[in-house]
């Protein structure tokens, strides 16, 4: 009883089907629709670390000057940190109905012309906030359309919102990962 309840259950699954004799013979691979995700599968961020891979001939060394370093700071009572909130760029995944709005570019020099551009109208979501620390950071993804905004020093003004520097990337999901 329990392996046919069994045998239903994984051929309801799609691994395996059914023969007409009522054998159960593995299903053709099916093969879903890819994981959204950022940047290409074959970039450096979505690239598992290789087996056997060599270390840093000085990877000793830097090793001990990290560990030093955190004792250091924990014997001063003043670290070691993480920065998982002040420093942490808050990433919004927006719809692809997600009304606009322009984020000005300070300081505008002729070479952000070509960000201000890119600007002028970022699917931003009212409730959006850059994270709290100095840099004030904050990133969109609209996988709909397959872009990406990053905002550097983000802050809003009575105006509107504002940031330093950023950028805005197309293609986003075969786009390596870097502007």
């Amino acid at each position: 009883m329990l392996a046919a309840g069994l045998a239903a259950t994984v051929a309801g699954c799609g691994a395996v089907q059914r023969t007409d004799t009522g054998a159960l013979v593995p299903s053709p691979i099916l093969h879903p629709p890819p994981a959204t995700r950022l940047f290409s599968a074959d970039g450096i961020w979505n690239q598992a670390v290789p087996p056997g891979a060599p270390l840093d001939p000085r990877s000793g060394e830097l090793v001990a000057g990290l560990a030093a370093e955190a004792a250091r700071e924990q014997s001063a009572g003043i670290g070691p940190w993480i920065a998982t909130s002040l420093s942490s760029v808050p990433l919004y995944e927006v719809r692809a109905d997600q009304p606009v709005v322009q984020v000005q570019v300070d300081n505008l020099a002729p070479y952000k012309l070509s960000l201000a551009r890119a600007f002028r109208s970022v699917p931003l979501p009212a409730g959006a906030e850059p994270a709290p620390g100095s840099d004030s950071q904050l990133a969109l993804w609209q996988p709909a359309t397959d872009r990406m905004w990053e905002f550097f020093e983000m802050h809003r003004e009575p105006d509107g919102w504002h940031a330093n520097w950023g950028g805005a990337m197309a293609h986003v999901s075969s786009n390596p990962g870097w502007f």
